[in-house]
């Protein structure tokens, strides 16, 4: 299974949300699918991430709400996590 390593110092209070174009730019490879964990949690790098060719898996929080909001990605990775989960 292919991965790939991106590091960047931020401050501690930035969001790891904010860093995902710049980690996905910074590599080149062709990406299935990307976990993320909750840090990673938007709307826009759902979409990001399915514009790319890939699916996004990234660990949504209890409240989270399934309304596009235009990202249509969103939705689906919502909807999947939520019929996956035991």
């Amino acid at each position: 299974m292919p991965f790939f390593i991106y590091a960047k110092v931020t401050e501690c209070t930035a969001s790891d949300a904010a860093e995902l174009m710049d980690m996905i730019s910074n590599v080149d490879v062709n990406f299935g699918e990307m976990y993320l964990d909750k840090g990673y949690l938007s709307r826009a790098n759902a979409q990001l991430i399915a514009e790319i060719g890939a699916v996004p898996y990234i660990a949504i929080k209890s409240n989270v709400k399934p309304k596009s909001h235009g990202y249509p990605a969103w939705n689906r990775m919502v909807n999947m996590y939520r019929e996956r989960k035991p």
